[in-house]
């Protein structure tokens, strides 16, 4: 037996993140063999860094443990708490384990976090998102490359046919434009797709475009602004709307701004100190040495403090008002942990001024709640500056677990969402298995078996936990059609129009029409199993529940309730439910069983 219990997912009401002013009520139980002289619930300010002891009251008793309760209402910030507990020998401390369960240590490791945010005031986005890279979506029309592109004419064909030089590569287009992505809008409603996330449209001189030549113009090459203002306009007819990638932190050294080859009529900063962007990039030694992005020299990081920059992104007549008045959804935000706190709030309070229903992701590869970058503790949440993230850890739980069966990961993570995320951050979530940056999910696979038919039933044991969890799930384009590709730039492949898949559309479409139910909108999340291989989690509201199984455990798994309506074949099951290994089961349970 347990000496202590405490679990912030079970032990801590309300669940997750609270608001400013909100009480927090934290249940400590303490195996009755301890004989405690006082308890105490410890939290430090992340920011002020004052330690504050509340002391715990005994509450209530069973045969087994004494059970301790503290009241705490917090000003907004992070705190890190943990328990202290005296007794006459000594004193001991209940941290925080890998699963976030508390456990008893002779000194204080690692603490609990307690995120608080302001009121929340963020607009709740409800649907699935398709993130395309536009050069390889779909090609329509004849599309002449500019300088510097070399066009290539074998749509589909490998990435690294004619080179593995990777500035070479960002040269080679395959001419997919925004008017391919329009012609295909019916194929993805069909996916039930509701958000485009496109990679960056704005003129550069890559395929990618992570380099932003201006941000004033859309690439002549993707068919200008003519071709995204119908993309939009045609979009929303048939209830799909548009997120354009803001890449802020950095420019092109090739671009109006910066002007390294001498390409552009403006007087780029590194043509001259006195350029009116001079200001924007920061040189230790003019014109060759500067700031850049991760050391790449064709990637000039820009200085997100200046005020003429800032103005110029989200002041009037600026970048966001511009491309918003084109009636865009909203931002994705490239490497917003690279931002300044101060940017990243003018950029979305312009967005939410331009649309209230804006939706503002950011891109963090981490727990974005608590982090801290380049010496900055991030404030995404608790100052509502952006409306969620990309959901790199439950990616990397989802991945871990299909590729080992080993379900931890995934219990860690989760767990770390469920309590440190805000409400509508985890309703804003954008539910990743794959992107631009990283391997493909079928080539993924492909690391435990190369066998056809398992690789598919893993795909849809990710995707199952993939689209359960709270958020919007994402799609990157082609993984409906099981496309392969390695680690970027190798994953980002012409989509394969030649090529049907109807397994694959026919089970994406499948998980859309789950999605549909209301429960998985707004309904609560909860882990109710996670050991030996298996998953079990529900989505709960009110009126009913459904549950998701996965199964990795060598052995058939066996779930027991009274009667239910399994979600694949539309059946009706009473009294259990047997989910053989590598499978899984959807289950809405229409009564429950009484044990």
């Amino acid at each position: 037996m347990n000496k202590v219990v405490f679990n912030p997912l079970y032990n801590k009401f309300p669940r997750g993140a609270s608001k400013e002013g909100e009480e927090v009520s934290f249940l400590l139980s303490l195996a009755n063999s301890i004989v405690a002289e006082q308890v105490d619930f410890v939290y430090i300010s992340d920011e002020f860094g004052d330690q504050k002891v509340v002391h715990m009251n005994f509450v209530d008793s069973d045969e087994n443990f004494n059970k301790y309760e503290a009241k705490v209402v917090f000003a907004k910030g992070i705190y890190f708490y943990h328990f202290e507990i005296l007794t006459k020998q000594n004193k001991v401390f209940v941290c925080q384990d890998e699963l976030f369960n508390g456990e008893l240590s002779e000194k204080l490791t690692s603490s609990f976090a307690q995120v608080v945010m302001v009121d929340e005031k963020v607009n709740v986005t409800d649907g699935i998102i398709y993130q395309i890279v536009v050069d390889r979506f779909c090609k329509e029309g004849n599309v002449k490359p500019r300088e510097p592109f070399v066009k290539r004419n074998d749509w589909g064909g490998n990435i690294e046919k004619n080179t593995t030089d990777r500035v070479l590569l960002n040269k080679e287009v395959f001419c997919g434009n925004l008017k391919g992505i329009t012609s295909k809008l019916q194929y993805l409603k069909s996916l039930g797709v509701s958000i485009l996330y496109l990679s960056p449209i704005f003129l550069a001189n890559s395929y990618h475009k992570y380099d932003t030549a201006s941000y004033m113009q859309v690439d002549p090459m993707f068919g200008g602004e003519k071709e995204l203002k119908n993309l939009i306009d045609e979009g929303k007819k048939v209830g799909i709307e548009v997120v354009l990638d803001g890449v802020f932190n950095h420019t092109g050294s090739d671009s109006i701004y910066f002007n390294k080859e001498s390409h552009y009529d403006e007087v780029g900063a590194y043509n001259s100190k006195n350029s009116k962007y001079f200001d924007w990039f920061k040189f230790t030694s003019w014109p060759e040495e500067y700031a850049c992005w991760w050391g790449v020299p064709t990637l000039p990081k820009v200085n997100v403090e200046n005020k003429d920059y800032i103005n110029f992104i989200s002041g009037k007549n600026g970048v966001i008002e511009k491309w918003m008045k084109y009636g865009i959804k909203g931002f994705r935000l490239d490497v917003v942990d690279e931002l300044k706190n101060n940017f990243i709030e003018s950029v979305s309070t312009k967005i939410r001024k331009m649309n209230k229903k804006a939706y503002i992701i950011g891109e963090v590869w981490e727990d974005a709640s608590i982090k801290i970058s380049y010496g900055e503790r991030r404030k995404y949440f608790i100052d509502n500056q952006i409306d969620s993230v990309m959901n790199y850890p439950l990616k990397n739980g989802i991945l871990a677990y299909v590729l080992t069966g080993n379900e931890r990961d995934y219990l860690k993570n989760v767990s770390m969402l469920l309590d440190h995320y805000p409400k509508s951050a985890l309703q804003n979530l954008m539910n990743i298995v794959g992107t631009h940056d990283s391997k493909r999910i079928w080539s993924v696979l492909e690391e435990r078996t190369q066998d056809d038919e398992e690789k598919f039933k893993l795909l849809k044991i990710a995707t199952t936990l993939q689209y359960s969890f709270i958020g919007n799930p994402a799609i990157f384009y082609g993984d409906e059609r099981e496309v392969c590709g390695g680690e970027a730039p190798l994953c980002r492949v012409c989509f394969p129009w030649n090529k049907n898949n109807t397994r694959g559309e026919k089970w994406y479409k499948f998980l859309a029409k789950v999605r549909k139910n209301k429960t998985l909108k707004n309904g609560e999340f909860n882990l109710l199993f996670a050991d030996n291989g298996v998953i079990v989690c529900e989505r709960k509201s009110t009126s009913e529940k459904i549950l998701f199984v996965t199964n990795l455990s060598g052995d058939d798994f066996v779930v027991s309730f009274a009667k239910a309506q399994n979600l694949i074949d539309n059946k009706r099951v009473e009294r259990e439910y047997v989910v053989p290994n590598m499978d899984i089961a959807i289950l809405k349970i229409t009564e429950e069983k009484n044990d």
